[in-house]
């Protein structure tokens, strides 16, 4: 290892570990003027990146702000500096620099010491309403027991927010149940169906299903958006109904998004083989792919990461418009949003944990100076 790859790593990771000195600090700006090491430069990055890759966390990247925050820091003396680690997230407030290079991006995330104000608006939780078939509603927490007692089928309330379907001692019946599980603005749910399909509820979403399942096919109908992992049964195929589109498997795990405010509805396949259907249309989903659903269907191979985020704690934006982020951010934390002076065209992208609460994750989004917000009550003030 050359004396320059040596000293540009260790300047680079004293940086990002905020123990770096102030005349290290001008000594690193110098070293990154220097064409000559930007070899060093790209090999350091790239470990960087591929560390954060497989802690599978992308912090938010404006690509425009390059190592824009190194250059601010050379007056400052009393900021520290945190890399965006699983579990680490101690910024309040988070400055982005970023350097494009050939292999990738990396991200430097600063934390500066201000009094910040932390928003009374707190993340959402495990809640939601069951609708049974005569219109009972059981609102469901962190509570657990029996919730209904059917002829065929028995729920119950388990712990960390999931509803479970067990089949009781009698035989099914011609009768039909329809039950309705839906998440407030502010709420998930899991819901274990009474065939074991596995599915899980984002903010502001229903799913109607039967107690239990009879006839040829089980079918459900949702509104918003929901992760599935169907329980194989080859001759009863699973049919997801949702926006004038339906998705049919026998067995796999895939997300399906279609909000009635969101202009299409997205199915992400992660595993298996699903059919999309929109009218005479129809398109068969491997593994990887997303079908986009709007007036047709565009079928397109996708980092399917991207779509389950939301089901592991995380915001994903993945070059996304602040609207749409905007939209996920107003279901998630129960809150109305505002546009005054224009809307911002840039896209973002990035992973924020959806446990921040909102002042937080505006702070996050404004520090990329594209964007600059106020709340008023539960209102969200976006400006450019």
């Amino acid at each position: 290892m050359s004396p320059e790859f040596s000293r540009v790593d260790y300047l680079l990771n004293k940086y990002v570990n905020g123990t770096i000195r102030q005349d290290e600090l001008h000594e690193l700006m110098k070293l990154i003027d220097s064409d000559d090491n930007q070899p060093a430069l790209e090999s350091t990055l790239d470990q960087m990146w591929e560390q954060s890759r497989r802690a599978d966390e992308f912090p938010l990247i404006n690509k425009e702000k390059l190592f824009e925050s190194i250059h601010r820091d050379k007056n400052h003396k009393n900021k520290q500096i945190k890399y965006f680690r699983r579990g680490h997230y101690v910024a309040a407030a988070i400055l982005l620099a970023v350097m494009s290079i050939g292999i990738g991006f990396l991200t430097l995330i600063v934390r500066h010491n201000h009094g910040e104000r932390i928003a009374k608006i707190l993340p959402g939780s495990d809640k939601a309403v069951l609708t049974l078939a005569d219109g009972t509603k059981k609102y469901l927490g962190s509570g657990q027991g029996q919730v209904y007692a059917g002829n065929q089928v028995q729920a119950f309330n388990l712990s960390k927010g999931t509803l479970s379907y067990v089949k009781g001692p009698k035989e099914e019946s011609s009768k039909i149940e329809y039950h309705q599980l839906t998440t407030p603005a502010g709420g998930q749910y899991q819901v274990i169906l009474s065939d074991g399909t596995k599915v899980w509820l984002n903010a502001a979403t229903t799913l109607r299903f039967p107690a239990t399942f009879s006839g040829r096919e089980r079918l459900v109908q949702l509104s918003g958006e929901a992760y599935f992992e169907v329980a194989k049964d080859k001759a009863h195929p699973f049919r997801v109904e949702v926006n004038h589109t339906a998705v049919e498997v026998l067995g796999t795990h895939f997300d399906i998004m279609g909000y009635p405010d969101e202009q299409h509805v997205n199915t992400t396949l992660l595993e298996g083989a699903v059919k999309v259907f929109k009218g005479s249309q129809t398109a068969l989903l491997h593994p990887g792919e997303q079908a986009v659903v709007g007036q047709a269907i565009a079928v397109s191979p996708v980092d399917v990461r991207h779509a389950v985020q939301w089901q592991k704690g995380n915001f994903d934006f993945s070059h996304e418009k602040i609207e749409s982020i905007m939209r996920k951010i107003a279901r998630w934390y129960d809150v109305t949003v505002q546009y005054e002076g224009g809307v911002p065209n840039e896209t973002f992208n990035g992973v924020i944990p959806r446990s921040k609460n909102l002042q937080e994750v505006l702070d996050i989004l404004q520090l990329t100076q594209s964007v600059h917000f106020k709340i008023k009550e539960r209102s969200v003030i976006v400006m450019p």
